[in-house]
């Protein structure tokens, strides 16, 4: 494995400080062809709607196998519900992983046992630890309401789905905004219900779905992105207060032991930020400089907010992706398809199936791997092992 880690890291090591194309990382090369298994649908012409509408993506960050994942489609976008991949390694590429499924027009299950396409909002999240990829709710093809709640998880090694909680009822019309709580033992994911603003849990080791707060609490944004910062437990929201409002919101909430998850509202005081004033923005922490990262979905700059001082400053370098005028016409956002990798120490983002990706490096000298804290594990010692999911195992010394 170290072998493996080091030709990567080198493999990667020419790209300067800030942006970088990555060629030959087109999505829609891989586009699965015309009627595709028999189905009459033109593929390749409704295919940028996996990423264009209101569709995520999550970061593969297992050591040597480093991917950008994006699965999306659904409402009256595009009907497959096939899995990409965004390949980092020495000679970055795309792929499709698995097939679309034989579509229903009515919307009902599939026939392989596969989930529906549909906006995944920001409902993806990858957990470290069991090497698979965690999705709930959004909106399917028909814009039914009965499998919106559903929990699945997709695998990598075996590239298949599983069901693990069947959902009931309906679900936040403009999706879920997921994240990998790494400040927990056991490997859980907070979801907060956008429009219905309500905060539950999900346990994968143990596959329980539990409430945290009464139904209409916590308020913290519509169309806003979120992240956690591992070490104060901060549970922080950005982006606009509802989609297409034009208002700007910024909100963060204790997740510690015993809290009450009350909001603190950063909108009106957190100057140096109003670029993050866009819908679904692209939002992570990095643990390599222990601040929130944002990105506006398009152009050259991103914006570090310091989690202490809750200030903001932006970043700006030349030669970042241009703005995607079908997503930015549909408010559509970026969600997870704004990644930070923590073994490259570099950020990825893919904010069109139709245009390479690019790589930003926020510092010329970035920490790597083990050795540091990851978004998955807060390791201060550098000996692989410390606190959250990602860790190879317990630490006192982190603790």
């Amino acid at each position: 494995m170290k072998l493996i880690l080091s030709s990567f890291l080198l493999a990667i090591s020419c790209f300067a400080q800030g942006w970088a194309v990555l060629p030959n990382t087109t999505l829609q090369t891989v586009s699965p062809p015309a009627n595709y298994g028999g189905v009459t649908y033109d593929y390749p012409t409704y295919m940028h709607g996996a990423v264009d509408h209101w569709s995520g993506g999550v970061p593969r960050t297992k050591p040597g196998s480093e991917q950008l994942i994006v699965w999306g489609g659904g409402h009256v976008s595009y009907r497959g519900n096939e899995v990409y991949a965004l390949n980092l390694s020495s000679t970055p590429s795309v792929a499709r992983l698995t097939n679309p499924s034989v579509f229903h027009g009515d919307c009902s299950p599939n026939d392989d046992g596969t989930p529906l396409s549909k906006h995944t909002y920001g409902g993806l999240v990858y957990l470290p630890r069991s090497d698979r990829m965690f999705t709930v709710g959004g909106v399917n093809y028909c814009d039914t309401t009965d499998d919106v709640q559903n929990i699945w998880t997709f695998d990598f090694a075996s590239l298949t789905w599983t069901l693990q909680i069947p959902g009931s009822g309906s679900g936040p019309t403009n999706g879920y905004r997921t994240v990998l709580d790494p400040t927990t033992d056991d490997e859980t994911v907070i979801l907060y219900w956008g429009n219905d603003h309500y905060l539950t849990r999900y346990d994968a080791t143990k596959n329980t779905h539990t409430a945290l707060t009464a139904w209409g609490t916590p308020h913290l944004g519509e169309a806003v992105n979120c992240a956690i910062d591992p070490q104060l437990k901060l549970f922080m929201c950005i982006g606009e207060s509802g989609e297409n409002s034009g208002v700007f919101q910024a909100t963060y909430m204790d997740i510690s032991a015993g809290t009450t998850y009350a909001v603190t509202d950063l909108s009106s005081t957190l100057v140096g930020c109003s670029g993050m004033n866009e819908n679904y923005p692209g939002f992570v922490y990095d643990p390599a400089i222990n601040k929130f990262v944002g990105y506006p979905n398009y152009g050259n700059t991103a914006y570090i907010i310091d989690p202490v001082s809750m200030t903001c400053v932006p970043q700006t370098f030349s030669g970042g992706p241009a703005i995607n005028s079908i997503q930015e016409s549909a408010h559509s956002g970026t969600f997870g398809r704004f990644a930070y990798f923590p073994h490259l120490g570099k950020y990825v983002v893919l904010n069109s199936s139709q245009t390479n990706a690019y790589t930003l490096a926020l510092n010329a000298t970035p920490k790597h791997g083990l050795g540091s804290s990851t978004p998955t594990c807060i390791d201060r010692d550098g000996d692989g092992y410390g606190v959250g999911p990602g860790c190879l195992g317990p630490d006192a010394d982190d603790l």
